[in-house]
């Protein structure tokens, strides 16, 4: 095929400069009339030209190499036409505004990134033909006592994007691991990890794309200690197949009774795009951009439409907090993540930089009572307890108000 196109390109050159010449140079006075003038370097290339063909609405061309040919084919670095349209490097001009537009691998412009037209923009409906595609990953636990263990809880079913250039993934989940030193002599160091990473499948190889969470504990003296992740990450991906999959590895002290655990559980993947990524346009009517199918914005004389973060006064950070201190659900420009210092007793991170904001609580038990213990410029502290007033762990719901 790429033989076959160069092949036709040098047959339209030699079609268009043979018309050229068939004509006729003529000079009056100070006039010349002519069909057709290119301008060479040093190299004898063409490197520029004007003309007046009626067979191509080709009047002004310049390019490094092979101008003509370029123009024809409309990779020229600089081209006009009788019509009005034309490119000057990646700025198209076009019968209706501008298009500042990305250049293909074989030369030509490809798709605009941003457009000015003196039309009205398009209905977001096609703009924003998104989608949401939801795959839950294998969790499980293992556990070892005495010894090395390694492994994985497998890869699952894949999230496949193939309509869409680039689009966002979101993975959520939550890891634990716990080690126990028994302190069996001599005492050594016991370790439990566990990660959690994405890949992208191709031609059956999986390449790590992103690693998404790591948990690692280590303990060498005699006890025991646990910990767990809420994981929450977003990601900004180009089309493929990808899968998540959760990896451990424990090592205890061989022969002892010394042991590890780890745990993956809940883990998701939800993909979202939109066919209009990375669009930008101006119209007579007003303006719309569209990063993908969770975030955009439109503006135009009939209708104002947004989705995404928004960094504005009045909602700053909402989420849902588990009774363990962990969040989800988490929406807004200033939200962080959340904790359980002590029982009943939960401190919610922010980026405000400020304290001018009011927060609201919602328990999600009956019979439990809330109120607010501080309140910092990157966080706050809140106390659930029961009808006794004895502070009682209680999973929540949480809005913070104010200045942004």
């Amino acid at each position: 095929n790429a033989i076959t196109s160069k092949g036709k390109a040098i047959t339209d050159e030699l079609s268009y400069l043979k018309t050229a010449l068939m004509g006729t140079t003529e000079v009056a006075g100070g006039l010349i009339l002519a069909r057709m003038m290119m301008l060479k370097n040093a190299l004898n290339q063409v490197t520029a030209g004007i003309s007046g063909m009626d067979s191509n609405d080709i009047f002004l061309f310049a390019n490094d190499t092979d101008a003509l040919n370029a123009a024809l084919n409309n990779m020229a670095t600089f081209l006009l036409r009788r019509n009005g349209t034309g490119n000057l490097g990646t700025l198209k001009f076009t019968r209706n505004g501008l298009a500042y537009c990305t250049r293909n691998a074989d030369g030509t412009l490809g798709k605009a990134i941003i457009e000015f037209r003196n039309t009205p923009i398009p209905p977001l409906s096609d703009l924003v033909a998104s989608f949401t595609d939801t795959k839950a990953a294998p969790g499980g636990n293992a556990s070892k006592m005495g010894g090395v263990q390694t492994g994985n809880f497998g890869y699952g079913v894949p999230i496949i994007v193939s309509a869409y250039d680039n689009f966002s993934m979101r993975i959520t989940g939550t890891l634990e691991a716990s080690i126990n030193n028994v302190g069996d002599m001599p005492i050594l160091d016991s370790h439990a990890a566990i990660n959690l990473v994405l890949y992208k499948y191709d031609g059956g190889v999986y390449t790590v794309e992103q690693n998404v969470a790591s948990l690692y504990l280590l303990r060498d003296v005699t006890g025991t200690d646990s910990d767990s992740i809420a994981v929450d990450e977003t990601y900004t991906l180009a089309k493929g197949t990808y899968y998540l999959r959760a990896e451990y590895y424990i090592n205890t002290s061989e022969g002892s009774h010394d042991s590890g655990f780890v745990s993956a559980a809940n883990l998701q993947m939800v993909a979202s795009g939109a066919s209009g990524n990375q669009t930008m346009i101006f119209g007579s009517n007003g303006f719309v951009r569209v990063k993908d199918g969770n975030n955009f914005t439109y503006m135009s004389d009939e209708m104002m439409a947004h989705r995404g973060v928004s960094d504005m006064p009045g909602v700053l950070a909402s989420a849902s907090v588990a009774s363990t201190g962990s969040s989800s659900r988490q929406w807004g420009a200033k939200v962080s993540d959340s904790s359980k210092p002590s029982t009943g007793t939960y401190q919610i991170n922010h980026t405000i930089g400020h304290t001018d904001y009011t927060i609201q609580i919602t328990p999600n038990t009956a019979g439990r009572l809330s109120y607010i213990s501080a309140r910092y410029p990157t966080y706050c502290t809140v106390v659930l307890t029961n009808t006794s007033s004895t502070a009682t762990d209680t999973a929540f719901d949480y809005i913070i108000m104010g200045m942004n």
